[in-house]
């Protein structure tokens, strides 16, 4: 049997339920996707016994070097992803959405685009072993 509990909200007792269908269920595998707050682990306290970095899309960088000043980055940046600040122009990296844009406009060649580690995936082995009579 598979079972997925799902909503766009916060809030609503998503974690509370998957953790309560956790404690019935004999042999399964339970997975926390949310990607804002996986909070699973806290109701359950699992072992935690394989981590590793989570890669989810792309930030851009500006070469302050290369970088020759123009604003073009800045004037098209749809996200409002690009600062003028301390004379030079930088990204908001949690406004940035890696849509590359920024780096074809440039006409320094000044903007890359690197991966984007935003979280850490856990394996993790739970401790929990309860018997309902």
């Amino acid at each position: 049997m598979r079972i997925a509990i799902t909503s766009g909200k916060g809030g609503t007792g998503k974690t509370s339920i998957t953790a309560a269908f956790a404690l019935l269920a004999e042999d399964s595998v339970i997975t926390d996707c949310d990607v804002d707050a996986a909070d699973l682990h806290l109701i359950l306290s699992p072992e935690v016994y394989k981590s590793e970095n989570f890669v989810s899309g792309a930030k851009a960088l500006i070469d302050r070097e290369k970088c020759t000043g123009c604003g073009q980055c800045k004037e098209l940046c749809r996200f409002g992803a690009i600062e003028f600040r301390n004379n030079g122009y930088y990204i908001d990296e949690y406004a940035c959405e890696g849509c590359r844009f920024c780096m074809e406009v440039c006409p320094a060649g000044a903007v890359t685009i690197e991966k984007y580690e935003n979280n850490r995936t856990q394996f993790k082995l739970s401790a929990l072993h309860i018997k309902l009579s």
